[in-house]
């Protein structure tokens, strides 16, 4: 018989996990297809440009950067049992943010700016893991279907 409490904690657990990596996954796949493939939104092309790269090269490199963030976001949604690309994609925020700070600071004060949104989706898929790596100590969640 299974403890109502506990029960009910783990299920606390999974929905947290759940709307963590949603919330993750969805940013993930608006940011590669809203302002890179949709629109090659100008502050895009400028954090390119600032890396290094000729605006040629990053009109042609912002759409491949969007499919692999759709992508990678799609996985995410997929991937509801694996814990390493909510690591990945915290990881990966914390390069980001690096990287704007070192070669793009000005975008840093702007009021929608890549260090909030960097932040929060650090946070959601430190959630994201930290709650998949609980689940996954209780058998009920490893053997679940997938």
């Amino acid at each position: 018989m299974t403890n109502p409490e506990y029960l009910r904690q783990w299920q606390y657990l999974f929905i947290i996990h759940l709307i963590s990596r949603l919330l993750a996954a969805l940013i993930w796949i608006y940011q590669g297809l809203v302002p890179k493939i949709l629109f090659s939104h100008a502050d895009e092309i400028r954090l390119l440009v600032s890396g290094g790269l000729t605006e040629s090269e990053s009109l042609e490199l912002l759409p491949l950067i969007g499919w692999g963030e759709i992508g990678f976001g799609i996985f995410l949604l997929l991937s509801l049992k694996l814990a390493w690309p909510l690591a990945l994609s915290a990881l990966g925020m914390i390069f980001a943010t690096v990287g704007v700070v070192i070669t793009s600071p000005i975008f840093l004060i702007a009021a929608f700016n890549p260090a909030t949104l960097n932040v929060a989706l650090f946070g959601l898929s430190v959630i994201g893991f930290l709650s998949l790596i609980a689940l996954k100590k209780d058998d009920a969640f490893t053997n679940m279907r997938s």
